[in-house]
């Protein structure tokens, strides 16, 4: 085990692997905080005035009502398989 015994058996991997993947983790969190940092900064900025009126955003919610259906099928679309299952038959 080299040195590392009691390392390996409370984690389960090598300290160089926890140490990547407390990494990554760390470096997700980070970039996930300054994006939603960014947009809403840019928020912010903007100049307080009434909303418009309700019929200019009709087709823009159909715009994403679309695109998330359209995201949803891609990802949830059955996959082909190289071999058919055959049902079962009971005699």
């Amino acid at each position: 085990m080299g040195g590392t015994g009691k390392f390996n058996s409370h984690y389960g991997v090598s300290p160089m692997t926890f140490f990547l993947r407390t990494l990554r983790s760390f470096s997700f969190l980070l970039l996930s905080l300054a994006a939603w940092l960014a947009t809403s900064g840019t928020a912010w900025a903007q100049p307080r005035v009434a909303p418009p009126v309700a019929k200019e955003y009709v087709m823009q919610y159909i715009l994403i009502i679309l695109t998330v259906g359209l995201v949803l099928m891609l990802v949830l679309r059955p996959v082909g398989r190289s071999k058919e299952i055959k049902p079962k038959l009971d005699d």
